[in-house]
């Protein structure tokens, strides 16, 4: 740990700060059985990146994050700093070369993180610097975007060999020759695959592995340091037991996501004809294309086997050509054997703060809090294409209609018996079928029609024939005289109200929910004035 002492009285007065006391600077930790499982079963590839602490001391979090014979990823280090600087960094990696030894051509991987860059050539340039291609494309992307130049970009990075990836680069230059000059500018920096050492025995181009370790522990971050500290070594001390179970589960010599990645070569196998040059060299052929393969050495002139330690396509199609077992020429490092001895040491438990001594050394602050200019910022810069809501990609659907793109309380679909019937656009409203309610509760107090529709102006009310009791007398003389009466009222001075009037059918009412009251009030009262009421 590295704490910080004011013995600068002006500078003390000025943050409000005590002098002669220490206050908390940077921490580092690399746990024993972290450092002994890279040792014996990592390859030498090691993953840079940093993270911002979410407690109201501030502060950053760098992890070094290096990959299992299973391609997952494995902490090695992290620390506790006041800000992602060269100085910081100089400092992380100082201490982390310190534990794993610098007698190995180490290999890292980064984003194009503020100082780290700088800090590799200026103090370690023996080591391979690789650079994220994500990362990458997304500053390329904001000058140079489209489709098309996307797929160049990725199919330069993933091309394994020089001269594959001088042909996309002359392809992109005939399309856009800025984008091909910004790109030729960071050919110092190691991006493409053709470009890799066969140190480390990976072939990854993007920095994930960081990214998976922090988003494992963003629940931490929240938390003040030490809790948080204390929370992630729980974590790494549980995950390597339960890693130590599921491994006991895998019959195969191979750890399983290489067997996956090793079945996949073993499907392309079908387009390459091995032809045998002598010994173990073989010749391997498509059309017009052709590459070299020696399985005695594990080398393919298309450098893909080279540089992962996984057979390729045609490195495969020559041990066929032999009748042997791909599974054999896989590299030792994604063996289980090794994955078992990745994860043998144990982290050890320690005991709570309830056992702690007192060290009698003075007690350290709290960190001093940074504020950066400017406005303090809640949400993190997301990127231009990453979605703003955890539901982006879900649709909403409607409980009441069953539509998409809106939910119940927003519904403006048809609701009730008239959306079941064809010809019918409108809605009845919820304060209608209330008011059509009461009216049929109590008929001997008969209100106004409420029922309108845009397409008929003025329109008879019954279309359908009136229900007679036994012994009532004959009204539909009288309905049809009102009926007649009120379409010459309404011709001679039409009522702009009544614009919106529209045919209520005996369907219309039997399809409704209150069909029953509805149809009891017209055998009563003979006909639907009962119902709407007469006209005025």
């Amino acid at each position: 740990m590295k704490v910080h002492t004011f013995h600068d009285g002006d500078l003390a007065a000025e943050m409000d700060l005590v002098c002669g006391v220490p206050y908390f600077e940077r921490l580092y930790i690399c746990l024993e059985g972290c450092k002994k499982g890279f040792l014996v079963g990592c390859r030498p590839f090691i993953g840079l990146d940093a993270c911002h602490l979410k407690n109201k001391s501030g502060g950053q979090l760098i992890t070094a994050v290096c990959r299992d014979p299973n391609e997952e990823y494995f902490p090695l280090a992290y620390a506790v700093v006041e800000a992602e600087t060269k100085d910081s960094w100089t400092w992380f990696i100082n201490l982390l070369l310190a534990n794993i030894g610098q007698n190995k051509r180490w290999v890292f991987m980064s984003d194009q993180q503020k100082g780290l860059v700088q800090t590799f050539i200026d103090n370690w340039p023996q080591y391979e610097h690789r650079i994220c291609c994500r990362h990458l494309y997304n500053n390329f992307r904001k000058n140079h975007p489209g489709i098309l130049i996307r797929e160049l970009f990725w199919r330069a990075a993933k091309a394994t060999y020089k001269e594959e990836f001088d042909r996309v680069m002359d392809e992109l230059k005939g399309i856009d020759a800025d984008a091909h000059s910004w790109l030729d500018a960071h050919s110092t920096k190691k991006w493409a695959k053709h470009m890799f050492r066969e140190d480390a025995l990976t072939d990854t181009i993007v920095n994930n592995m960081c990214e998976s370790f922090n988003s494992r522990i963003l629940k931490f971050r929240s938390k003040p340091i030490i809790s948080m500290l204390e929370c992630i070594r729980l974590y790494l001390m549980t995950r390597f037991q339960d890693n130590r179970e599921k491994i006991l589960r895998v019959e195969s010599n191979i750890c399983a996501k290489v067997l996956k990645r090793l079945h996949k070569e073993k499907m392309a196998t079908s387009r390459w004809l091995a032809c045998w040059a002598g010994q173990t060299r073989f010749e391997v052929k498509n059309g017009l294309q052709s590459f070299t393969v020696d399985l005695a050495t594990a080398h393919c002139s298309c450098r893909k086997w080279d540089i992962s330690g996984i057979p390729c396509a045609h490195a495969i199609t020559c041990i066929f050509f032999n009748r042997q077992d791909a599974e054999q020429y896989v590299h030792p490092c994604y063996h289980v054997s090794t994955y078992k001895a990745c994860y043998e040491p144990i982290i050890a438990p320690i005991n709570g703060q309830n056992m702690w001594r007192p060290s009698g050394v003075t007690p350290v602050q709290p960190p001093i809090k940074r504020r950066p200019p400017g406005r303090p910022k809640k949400k993190r810069a997301r990127e231009p294409n990453e979605p703003t809501s955890r539901r982006a990609g879900i649709s909403k659907q409607c409980k009441a209609c069953g539509k998409l793109g809106h939910n119940r309380r927003s519904c403006k679909g048809e609701i009730g018996g008239n959306s079941s019937l064809s010809g019918t656009t409108n809605r009845i409203s919820t304060s209608k079928k209330a008011t059509m309610h009461s009216f049929s509760s109590t008929p001997s107090a008969p209100p106004q029609s409420s029922m309108h529709s845009p397409s008929t102006p003025s329109a008879p009310y019954l279309s359908s024939k009136p229900s007679f009791r036994p012994g009532a007398p004959h009204q539909s003389g009288s309905t049809t005289q009102k009926l007649g009466a009120h379409q010459n009222s309404s011709s001679g001075n039409p009522n702009p109200r009544q614009k919106n009037t529209r045919v209520v059918t005996s369907e219309t009412i039997k399809a409704s929910k209150n069909a029953s009251r509805y149809m009891e009030a017209i055998r009563h009262g003979g006909s639907q004035s009962s119902v709407h009421g007469p006209r005025k």
